[in-house]
């Protein structure tokens, strides 16, 4: 169940990085030309008041849907080390107990 987890929340970050480099495209579309630089340095440093005077009211769904993408991107790789702690975890436990059976069965020995 963990490793479908760390999957599914793997694959929730590539959806939600995806999303978030469309919308910044689609954001610097909307951007003049002499301007589009200004726009991805503002955007990448969440300066996004700065994003919307160059680009205008029409920029503003798009940059909604920008900032929820990266949020969501943030929680999945954070979601995704939680699951692959939990999953070292679990591989830990598994293998302190074979080794605790593997101990406590009696060894083969050709002398006998």
């Amino acid at each position: 169940m963990l490793e479908t987890a760390a999957s599914a929340t793997v694959l929730v970050a590539m959806v939600a990085w995806v999303v978030a480099a469309i919308s910044l495209i689609r954001i610097l579309l909307l951007v003049p030309h002499g301007k589009r630089w200004k726009a991805i340095t503002a955007s990448g440093f969440w300066q996004f008041e700065q994003v919307r005077k160059l680009g205008g009211p029409r920029v503003d769904g798009h940059l909604q849907r920008y900032m929820w993408a990266f949020a969501v991107f943030f929680l999945a790789i954070v979601g995704s080390m939680f699951f692959g702690i939990m999953l070292s975890i679990q591989a830990n436990d598994a293998a302190q107990s074979a080794a605790s059976i593997h101990s406590l069965m009696p060894s083969a020995s050709l002398e006998s």
